[in-house]
């Protein structure tokens, strides 16, 4: 089987940044590598790549608007840089088309896949389309606008897909319940880890100890959250708690992601300094993915989550790779996740009590919070390593040329 990966253009493949989606081609494009599958990425162009285990086809976009110019405020630039790249993937793919025997065509971006075709001569190709965004996992009555007028492109994708795939049960609800698409074509698809590099790292790898005192005294414990820095993602919830949670346990906080809503991080940053918290929260900013993050989670004690949209996500698979406890929001794609009722702990955001129950518990009993990580880290073993998620992805695509 011939598979065409259409990567989104924010950031070049692999990613230099946070950026979710273009991990998930990555690892994804690479295990049906492994399983004996033609796999080709059409991807912005990147100089310094290092050689890939599948195809890479590139797209050279004009200056400003290449794969270092991230456009993480959504504005105008933004638009525009995935208008350019979407129309240049168009082109090529028509080229590509005529040299190649595509059969599956895999897009996770609603501008690629608004602006590519749906037919390419007589050859049928399936087209597939991955709902990656988070708006489509919170209430519709508080989404429904939002989706009429920042999510048109979208909607024209999930119609005109031969599968949507989504990343939360709650998405799927509200797509086939809203947008009237048959439940036939959507599927259920969580993400994978690489747990090769997110794992717990033994002492002849590293000097965990050096490391750790760079944030952290011994007594201390060391909470980390990892996650753009936006209103979603709810640090603030975390910071107006800490002079309370300091109290049960002397601790650290470790806050690690790119800024995206800079007002949002300066109303934090205000937060930090009105509530004397700069000894105790140390704002790390943009740590790059993969062994350098790997390292934060091996010397955190807790992972500690309050976003309130999320569509799946995959620092949470990170963090339990690692064996780390994690502590969430009880939100419906988050709680997808979980596989038992020990391998995760969820607080009602609504409740700040039931907060520092949760984590005063995690923080007071070593060997709780170790039975949670080692749950978690055996959960992701069992149902989110990119061998298992790649080979149901590969069932998803088989099942459209039958």
């Amino acid at each position: 089987m011939k598979i065409c990966q259409v990567a989104t253009g924010y950031t070049s493949i692999p990613a230099k940044t946070s950026a979710a989606t273009e991990i998930v081609i990555e690892h994804l494009s690479n295990h049906l590598v492994k399983h004996a599958q033609d796999v080709v990425v059409i991807d912005i162009y990147e100089d310094h790549r290092h050689k890939m285990e599948f195809d890479i086809v590139d797209i050279k976009m004009p200056k400003g608007f290449g794969s270092y110019d991230y456009t993480h405020e959504l504005g105008v630039k933004h638009k525009l840089k995935r208008v350019i790249y979407s129309l240049k993937v168009r082109e090529v793919l028509s080229k590509i088309v005529h040299q190649e025997d595509i059969d599956v065509l895999h897009v996770h971006n609603q501008y690629n896949g608004f602006f590519l075709k749906k037919n390419y001569g007589k050859k049928k190709i399936f087209f597939v389309y991955t709902v990656h965004s988070h708006i489509w996992s919170r209430p519709w009555d508080e989404i429904k606008e939002k989706i009429k007028t920042n999510y048109w492109l979208e909607r024209q994708c999930l119609k005109k897909a031969d599968k949507v795939i989504v990343l939360n049960n709650f998405a799927k609800d509200n797509i086939i319940l809203n947008l009237n698409i048959d439940e036939e074509r959507i599927e259920v698809m969580a993400n994978g880890v690489n747990t090769l590099i997110y794992k717990k790292l033994n002492s002849g790898e590293w000097d965990k100890k050096e490391f750790r005192s760079r944030y952290a005294k011994e007594d201390e414990l060391i909470l980390l959250h990892v996650g753009s820095f936006e209103k979603r993602k709810n640090q603030q919830f975390i910071i107006k708690n800490l002079k309370q949670i300091n109290k049960i346990k002397r601790v650290k906080l470790l806050l690690i992601g790119q800024v995206v809503d800079k007002a949002y991080f300066k109303d934090l940053q205000d937060m930090i300094k009105e509530n004397e918290l700069s000894d105790i929260i140390n704002v790390i900013g943009e740590v790059k993915p993969g062994k350098e993050i790997n390292k934060f989670f091996n010397i955190a004690d807790i992972f500690v989550f309050p976003s309130f949209a999320e569509a799946f996500s995959l620092v949470i698979l990170e963090a339990m790779a690692v064996g780390l406890s994690v502590l969430c929001a009880n939100i419906p794609s988050i709680k997808d996740v979980s596989k038992n009722s020990n391998d995760m702990v969820f607080f009602n955001l609504e409740d700040n009590g039931d907060f520092i129950r949760k984590i005063q518990h995690l923080l007071i009993n070593d060997d709780y919070r170790r039975e949670v990580g080692c749950n978690a880290c055996n959960t992701v073993s069992n149902y989110y390593t990119w061998d298992k998620v790649s080979r149901e992805y590969l069932n998803i695509y088989e099942s459209l040329m039958q």
